[in-house]
């Protein structure tokens, strides 16, 4: 692919480029397309943004959502960081996992007195982990299986099961 050759040399430019096509191509429904273009984003290493893919993401036809802004702030740097985390808060408020990677983000940075605020500004709305869940088939019934649940009916034979395998 021609666009991807000429890219190389700027690794921010590619990454851009790609999620903004890959996101038009799956949007209009050609996800085998979207796919190809987000797998071959995915070989390249050291990828950035800058401001030019944030200008053609805010430019795009398609509204951008937490998740291309989310993206991009695993690519961004600390330049854009406080801007791309703004466009992630006003999509997704009380998302916890954007909670996290902004505070883990922060600190990588060297943003530690922000890193600190995140976690505090999480504690103080309730945001937390959602546990996770499963649904599993026994017989006629269909129990949920929810993480760290001290008070399921089956507790003690899960656990059980699961001190063969220590």
């Amino acid at each position: 692919m021609q666009l991807g050759k000429r890219c190389r040399r700027r690794s921010a430019q590619f990454a851009g480029v790609f999620l903004v096509k890959s996101t038009e191509h799956a949007a209009s429904g050609d996800l085998e397309s979207a796919r190809k273009m987000f797998d071959q984003m995915g070989t390249k290493r050291n990828v950035t943004c800058n401001h030019g893919e944030i200008r053609l993401i805010e430019n795009m036809d398609l509204e951008a959502n937490s998740v291309i802004w989310a993206t991009m702030i695993r690519h961004g740097n600390d330049e854009l960081f406080e801007y791309i985390s703004r466009k992630v808060f006003d999509k997704e408020v009380v998302n916890y996992g954007y909670w996290t990677l902004i505070a883990n983000l922060s600190s990588s940075f060297g943003r530690w007195e922000d890193a600190l605020r995140f976690r505090l500004e999480m504690r103080e709305k309730g945001i937390e982990k959602i546990p996770s869940f499963s649904l599993i088939k026994i017989g006629d019934s269909v129990p949920e299986f929810v993480g760290r649940d001290p008070n399921h009916v089956y507790k003690s034979d899960i656990y059980e099961i699961l001190s063969v395998f220590k």
